[in-house]
């Protein structure tokens, strides 16, 4: 059986196969009205237009007592990846001010998370992502930085000892 490949909102997923298509079905990830391919069809089609998919469509399961669904698309939060993406690009230059790598590493954490989770537009996921990486190395960078000052400023310390006789 050949697996599936998903179009939900013009972002592409897959391989994935029939019982995790399915599974994505009945969490509310995908609808009837979001497109799938497999290897023997012509075009894309509407996952309602497909009989081995559509009965999941028609009847999604309960959430399961205690547990959270997931919001729909109408309740994501608004992404902010382009914030994210910013304080990471700030963050490798401007190494010495930790901070911007800080928040954009955490941010981008906790976006990614929330988008994982279906209570944040997943739109923005790539740029999450960059400025996330670009956090993290705007934190190396700085610590590097700070390394360097800190060795020199010992080796200063040490010739100018030397240098007093000391």
């Amino acid at each position: 059986m050949s697996e599936w490949h998903v179009s939900i909102s013009g972002e592409r997923y897959g391989p994935i196969s029939t019982p995790q298509l399915q599974g994505w079905i009945s969490e509310g990830r995908v609808t009837g009205k979001d497109i799938v391919w497999r290897e023997g069809m012509a075009d894309w089609q509407p996952i309602s237009d497909i009989a081995e998919l559509a009965a999941a469509v028609g009847s999604p399961a309960p959430p399961m007592p205690g547990q959270v669904g997931q919001a729909s698309p109408a309740a994501w939060r608004p992404h902010r990846g382009g914030t994210v993406l910013a304080l990471g690009i700030l963050a490798i230059p401007f190494a010495c001010f930790l901070v911007f790598g800080i928040l954009a590493w955490t941010m981008g954490k906790k976006d990614l998370a929330a988008m994982d989770a279906g209570q944040m537009d997943p739109m923005g996921r790539g740029i999450t992502q960059a400025g996330k990486i670009c956090g993290i190395v705007g934190v190396c960078v700085g610590i590097g930085y700070a390394a360097i000052f800190a060795v020199q400023m010992v080796w200063m310390a040490s010739m100018m000892a030397a240098m007093s006789g000391g």
